[in-house]
């Protein structure tokens, strides 16, 4: 089965302006929780569809997003993001390394 998540994750983010502020690269580091479902996750001691561990298809678990990227200033309260770039770690149980 796919695995369906929503996120909802909050943090610093820190952000260098170029000398005409045009130009801003920013980073973010973000934490928060994941809702995951549509899946198979273990619940209980055993590996999943084991006899002795139990499973089921919706899970919440910690979340990490740690990224950065690029914004363009158009006008002076008008941007454009160029690039971002991010890791996202969820660590639902699936009675290995619950990564």
């Amino acid at each position: 089965m796919p695995l369906s998540p929503i996120t909802a994750v909050f943090g610093p983010r820190y952000a260098v302006e170029s000398r005409n502020h045009r130009y801003a690269l920013f980073g973010e580091r973000l934490v928060g929780i994941a809702n995951g479902f549509h899946s198979l996750f273990s619940k209980g001691s055993g590996p999943v569809r084991a006899v002795n561990a139990g499973t089921t298809t919706r899970s919440n678990a910690f979340a990490v997003d740690i990224g950065g990227g690029l914004d363009v200033r158009l006008k002076h309260r008008f941007a454009v993001r160029v690039l971002r770039a991010g890791y996202l770690c969820m660590q639902f149980p699936n009675s290995t390394t619950n990564v």
